[in-house]
């Protein structure tokens, strides 16, 4: 496949997602399909996330020259990227879209992205109306992460933004099925602009930690942000029963954010271990190996970048049956499906599910097998984007 217009300039926008946007990228550049340019976007107020660790409170609001930026990445991850396409990062002030910084900055980096022949935003932020705004007249890309804001973290706004920009770019990406068929049924008249790319296995946690650290029987883990959707409170509430019947059981639960119930009753259980703090990549990484299964007991949910790491390291998981789950995990074969917000029916799946090796070992084989899925290859992915990049030249 090759782009009508020869190697066309394509600026990708990220806010956030580095995990999963780094790896497309690199897989689109070296096809040689088209120029890439990643910009990371952050602000000084949010938070750490994904897999390039940057102290943004070290830092001031800007735009960093490549020396600085150099100095931000891990090696692990430059020598990943491997110069495949330049990468820039601009720091925000804050979120607030009403600020004079944040327009200031929003400027600059408008002018900078327009020498691009197609930009595509990844993920929302606070001054995505202003580029907008000062890029009105250049075709815009959008992937939407959350179409419809998740339990305890909706927001109005964000909600109105992402029905917006389904009217404003020229193609839209949606990473989960169930949004899919949600945006067409709400907009059929757009449908073919709107497009289903699934993520790919998130290798890139692999470059992290000690390979050499061994599974613990009986150990199930839970990583990522702590946040209502969660459901955290279900598998404590499913493990205070369970660690009566397994020998050696032990619950990790790993990740920032304020516990929203009382977890009192298990800071001091030998059974739970509560890691309550940003978790730097070779922690996660060693986690995982040390996990024999990856439990995402989530009330609601769209597409999970949990799952696709855990099966990097062919870790089986156990999810709830919500959003976009079961786009990836296939019941009893990778992982379990279980109904949300049922602490027993979840804590009889665990249970068993520690207790039949066979099955463990049939379910990272069927990972090991998944991965080499066209389905779920960062090639057959890049394959589809620059699809939808060719169509947005071409209309």
């Amino acid at each position: 496949m090759s782009l009508k217009k020869k190697n066309p300039k394509i600026a990708v926008v990220s806010f956030g997602m580095s995990d999963s946007i780094i790896p497309l990228l690199k897989n689109i550049s070296e096809k040689g399909y088209c120029e890439i340019s990643l910009f990371l976007t952050y602000s000084q107020t949010s938070g750490l996330e994904g897999i390039i660790d940057i102290k943004k409170d070290k830092l001031n609001s800007g735009i960093f020259e490549k020396s600085v930026i150099k100095k931000m990445f891990d090696n692990k991850i430059s020598d990943y990227i491997d110069g495949a396409y330049q990468i820039n990062i601009y720091i925000f002030p804050s979120l607030k879209l009403k600020s004079i910084d944040n327009f200031k900055l929003s400027f600059q980096f408008a002018k900078r992205l327009r020498q691009y022949d197609i930009i595509h935003f990844n993920g929302q932020h606070g001054v995505l109306p202003y580029l907008q705004f000062l890029l009105i007249n250049h075709p815009q890309i959008y992937s939407i992460h959350d179409y419809i804001g998740h339990t305890g973290e909706r927001k109005w706004f964000a909600d109105f933004m992402n029905k917006f920009i389904i009217f404003v770019g020229k193609q839209i990406i949606v990473h989960n099925k169930n949004t899919f068929v949600e945006i067409i049924k709400n907009f059929p008249k757009l449908k073919k602009k709107i497009n289903y790319v699934p993520f790919g296995i998130l290798e890139v946690y692999k470059l992290f930690g000690d390979e050499n650290i061994k599974e613990r029987e009986n150990t199930i883990l839970f990583f990522g942000r702590i946040s209502p959707y969660k459901g955290v409170e279900y598998l404590v509430e499913a493990a205070k029963r369970l660690k009566k019947k397994l020998p050696n059981f032990h619950v990790i639960i790993a990740g920032g954010g304020k516990f929203y119930f009382d977890i009192s009753d298990i800071k001091n259980d030998s059974t739970f271990i509560i890691i309550n703090r940003y978790i730097s990549n070779d922690e996660l990484a060693d986690l995982i190996r040390q996990a024999t299964l990856v439990v995402c007991p989530y009330t609601d949910a769209t597409q999970s970048g949990v799952v696709m790491t855990a099966f990097a390291f062919n870790k089986p998981v156990i999810a709830s049956n919500v959003g976009g789950f079961k786009d990836v995990i296939v019941d009893n074969k990778t992982g379990k499906l279980v109904p949300p917000k049922n602490s027993d029916k979840l804590g009889k799946t665990i249970f068993e599910t520690l207790q039949d090796k066979k099955k463990l070992e049939d379910m990272k084989e069927n990972i090991s097998v998944l991965k080499q899925s066209r389905e779920f290859s960062w090639s057959e992915i890049a394959e589809k984007t620059v699809d939808i990049y060719r169509r947005s030249i071409d209309t």
